[in-house]
């Protein structure tokens, strides 16, 4: 019988793939787990959670790079015209 996953596992697992380099902790471990045929529900829900924070986490980041470089352009050009 598969044991239940423990809300102090469950955040240090969210941490750790949002922390760990490129999040392939959530990446690895929510594909394992969403197609495990052994695995509980809660497992499989929670590596489905895990998966999405693993791709939206870079995703994220690309976005806030994105914003913070055409902010930093648009204030050099409005630095240009004065």
């Amino acid at each position: 019988m598969d044991q239940e996953l423990s809300g102090g596992l469950k955040a240090l697992l969210i941490i750790g793939t949002i922390i760990f380099p490129g999040p392939l902790l959530g990446i690895i471990l929510g594909i394992i787990w969403m197609t495990d045929q052994n695995a509980s529900l809660e497992k499989k829900k929670f590596g489905k959670i895990l998966l999405f924070i693993g791709i939206g986490v870079p995703i994220l980041g690309c976005i806030c790079y994105l914003l913070f470089f055409i902010g930093i352009v648009g204030i050099g050009s409005i630095g240009s015209m004065l």
